[in-house]
């Protein structure tokens, strides 16, 4: 309401100055502005996702680990003449980070150790990421401004412009796409069949095992957004050359 409030005095000022006639010399009047973008980060949102994979043997292994997070940007621009808020739009940027770690941990020799470990992560800046969201959302207002009538193109043919294009295109898939990245639209009629096959070998007390071949089959059904069904079927024989044939 401050910036708002300052700018409709300076209008004021402006006005009742130069409405009273005076012949003396005037200052010129201050730039006012017919409209105020407000706005700023609603949310910083840190470990939405994380992961990782790693694998070990015999003191050798490898690492990965990720983690998203994500920030919230809101635009909103206000007309100064009456207040009304024009348009409103929301912006969210991901922001990736990284970290692959390699270590080897030994003994070379009776009483000696060897240890070595490397390794880089990459971190996405805040402050880019953050200046790409406000980038995004001057520019969503911009062409949302444009459909809405508010302001007009000086080249009504840009409006064709892969830009505008691309921006609607991503609006579009935003639509239909969930907080986790997942896609909403398929998960309602999603289901999926699969098939798997391999080999059991016994392991127990009968020696001599033998390797049969297995196999499998299953099918998932999304009920809704949050519920699975799942049926699994799985066939395979144990053996060895004595008792289990």
């Amino acid at each position: 309401m401050s910036n708002l409030l300052n700018e409709r005095k300076i209008i004021r000022s402006s006005r009742a100055t130069y409405n009273e006639g005076n012949d003396g010399d005037l200052l010129p009047p201050l730039l006012f502005a017919g409209v105020v973008l407000e706005g700023g980060i609603v949310s910083y949102e840190t470990n939405i996702l994380t992961g990782g994979v790693g694998a070990k043997y015999f003191g050798a292994g490898a690492s990965s680990e990720y983690r998203q997070d994500r920030v919230t940007v809101y635009l909103r621009a206000i007309s100064t003449s009456n207040g009304r808020i024009l348009k409103t739009v929301y912006t969210t940027k991901t922001i990736l980070s990284q970290l692959v770690d390699v270590g080897l941990f030994r003994f070379v020799d009776l009483k000696k150790l060897l240890e070595v470990e490397t390794g880089y992560s990459y971190n996405e800046p805040p402050e880019m990421c953050v200046t790409e969201a406000i980038e995004k959302a001057v520019q969503g207002l911009i062409i949302e401004g444009i459909q809405d009538g508010m302001w007009a193109l000086k080249d009504s043919s840009a409006m064709s412009s892969p830009t505008i294009a691309n921006y609607y295109e991503e609006k579009k898939q935003a639509a239909e796409i969930d907080a986790l990245g997942d896609n909403l639209t398929s998960l309602r009629r999603s289901w999926g069949l699969g098939f798997n096959v391999g080999g059991n070998k016994y392991e127990g007390d009968y020696g001599n095992a033998r390797t049969k071949p297995a196999w499998g089959i299953s099918f998932v059904k999304s009920l809704s957004n949050n519920l699975y069904l799942g049926i699994d079927y799985a066939n395979g024989e144990l053996a060895n050359d004595r008792i289990l044939f």
